[in-house]
């Protein structure tokens, strides 16, 4: 009994650290969809490492929002689907991996600027934008830092890119 309590409780530790590790990529997500950037640096450790598809190696949570700042600056909208195939934790180290699909419109909408008096009927409307949809796969490893996940490592690859 003592060692069937051992393995349960094992298992329950580890159920209960990837659901943290699923939490950590649902924020993760959030954050990048609504282009939080503040938000999405906070879930990475001072130190992270992040590796987009470029192969450019990107240290520390200041250079990693000088790499995301741009992407939301310039795209009107930003959504990002990833699919965890594998999860797992060990100790106070955890991993993340599975492929996504990002699509990112830059451009399209209406601007009004200046002193503008509208009346009447009107209708504004903009057009779509650009949008470019990214296929590829992730990898993220995670540590536990002072009670909870960050990010220490996120690599990306592309396999493919389609425009519209």
């Amino acid at each position: 009994i003592v060692g069937s309590l051992l393995v349960t409780s094992a298992l329950a530790v580890a159920q209960n650290q990837g659901d943290d590790i699923d939490r950590v990529q649902a924020q993760w997500v959030q954050a990048f969809n609504t282009k939080n950037l503040p938000g999405l640096v906070a879930l990475y450790a001072e130190d992270a490492v992040l590796m987009p598809p470029t192969g450019e190696r990107i240290v520390g949570r200041e250079k990693i929002a000088e790499y995301f700042k741009p992407i939301f600056a310039s795209a009107s909208r930003v959504t990002i689907n990833p699919t965890s195939d594998k999860t797992n934790t060990s100790g106070d180290i955890g991993y993340d991996g599975g492929h996504y699909e990002e699509t990112i419109v830059t451009g399209g909408g209406a601007t009004i600027s200046g002193r503008a008096t509208i009346s009447g009927r009107a209708t504004i409307s903009g057009g779509g934008g650009t949008q470019s949809v990214h296929r590829g796969n992730y990898l993220v490893i995670l540590k536990r830092q002072t009670g909870k996940w960050l990010i220490v490592q996120q690599a990306t690859t592309e396999v493919s890119q389609t425009g519209k």
